[in-house]
């Protein structure tokens, strides 16, 4: 399988890659959130697990982890912004 070439920021990802989403989301939704996050991936198929990631220092924000392969520039903008569309997300890294 040839691998497919994105520049993102002058930096070049080589598809397929291994990525970890990083999912910032305000603390009292994050509960809520949780299983909506877990859904976007359920319906591509991926399966990946969220690990609890770190609070902010004033405890406002948590994040999730989630590693995964992503096979193409699409998947991975896809996937991104259905993330970011879960209520209570604020960034998706």
């Amino acid at each position: 399988m040839e691998k497919e070439l994105s520049r993102n920021a002058g930096h070049e990802i080589r598809f397929p890659v291994d990525w970890e989403f990083r999912i910032i989301v305000d603390a009292d939704l994050a509960a809520a959130a949780r299983p909506l996050l877990a859904a976007c991936f359920e319906k591509h198929e991926i399966a990946t697990a969220l690990h609890e990631g770190l609070d902010s220092k004033n405890g406002r924000y948590r994040s999730f982890k989630a590693p995964l392969v992503l096979t193409s520039r699409e998947m991975m903008d896809q996937l991104a912004a259905e993330l970011a569309a879960v209520p209570g997300v604020k960034f998706v890294l």
